[in-house]
């Protein structure tokens, strides 16, 4: 399935076996996003921007000697599907709670995963979804964005749901954090930069056997990863300027605005490229990463 915020339609992604078909026409002022938080109670996510859902079904074609035709053509692997979406970063939403990144050890811990719905002229549900990646980034010039990406193994359209009753929201507790309130601080003392992205990845598999097609387990197969990449200005005399040795650990706090904060404890750098040009200020290209080791290693609040 496709399903995106910016876009005037939606279609189902072409699946073997299964014939393409067009979904209804949904405007995204009648899009509701919501994720399961638990007992079966639904928070909606705020500021969202995009969602896009793809699902897949690995098929194998059977055939025969003697004969032309297709004898049938029979699922082999467990269907896939992968949810991504972004929302903008702002005070007042705390979309990080609804999805569980306030608490990375529950996260890793829950493998049944939570249930994401997409509702407009029908409804779209991926049950048990389970976080992959998590990621911010910021730039001159832009508000700075959220994206999430989710992995399940099933999601559903259903058509003639009625329009949620969802109450409206309080825009006034809502503070959008613009570029201007962004400042990076390396173990403590302020750079300037002109754009950074901060990324969470975790491993997950499923795993499979024999005899079933739903897999019987879900793991998480490396531990948790920050990767901080970011543009720094770079300064003249040079003692303004950040230094980072082979293997020192730096701690890396991304503030943006009242309250908001993406850090990472005891980064290494792993590169650094400087640019110079005759129509452009000198900048260095950095990136600092970090194995998560636990909860208090890592920062999250938007």
């Amino acid at each position: 399935f496709f399903f995106s915020s910016r876009r005037r339609h939606t279609r189902c992604a072409r699946v073997t076996g299964v014939q393409t078909c067009a979904l209804p026409i949904c405007f995204p002022v009648t899009i509701w996003f919501t994720v399961e938080t638990g007992n079966s109670l639904y928070k909606e996510l705020q500021l969202v921007q995009s969602a896009d859902v793809d699902f897949s079904i690995s098929r194998q074609d059977i055939y025969e000697f003697g004969n032309l035709f297709a004898v049938d053509n029979i699922q082999v692997e467990p269907s896939s599907a992968t949810l991504n979406f972004s929302y903008i970063v702002a005070t007042g939403i705390n979309n990080h709670s609804a999805l569980g990144l306030d608490n990375l050890s529950g996260l890793l811990a829950d493998v049944n995963g939570r249930n994401y719905k997409l509702q407009g002229a029908g409804l779209l549900e991926i049950p048990s979804g389970t976080i992959t990646s998590y990621s911010v980034e910021g730039s001159v010039g832009n508000v700075p964005t959220v994206s999430v990406s989710v992995q399940a193994l099933d999601a559903s359209y259903t058509t003639g749901i009625s329009f949620p009753a969802y109450p409206a929201g309080d825009e006034t507790k809502i503070n959008v954090i613009r570029p201007d309130e962004i400042n990076i601080y390396f173990d403590g003392n302020e750079y300037e930069c002109r754009s950074f992205t901060y990324t969470l990845d975790i491993g997950r598999e499923y795993i499979n056997k024999l005899g079933e097609l739903t897999p019987i387990a879900t793991i998480v197969t490396t531990p948790p990863k920050v990767t901080v990449d970011a543009e720094l200005i770079l300064r003249h005399p040079d003692n303004l300027n950040p230094k980072f040795g082979n293997n020192e650990e730096v701690d890396v706090n991304i503030a943006c605005g009242n309250g908001i904060n993406f850090g990472i404890s005891g980064a290494k750098i792993s590169s650094f490229t400087t640019n110079t040009s005759l129509d452009d200020i000198q900048v260095a290209s950095v990136t600092l990463e970090r194995p998560v080791r636990g909860d208090s290693d890592i920062t999250i609040s938007a």
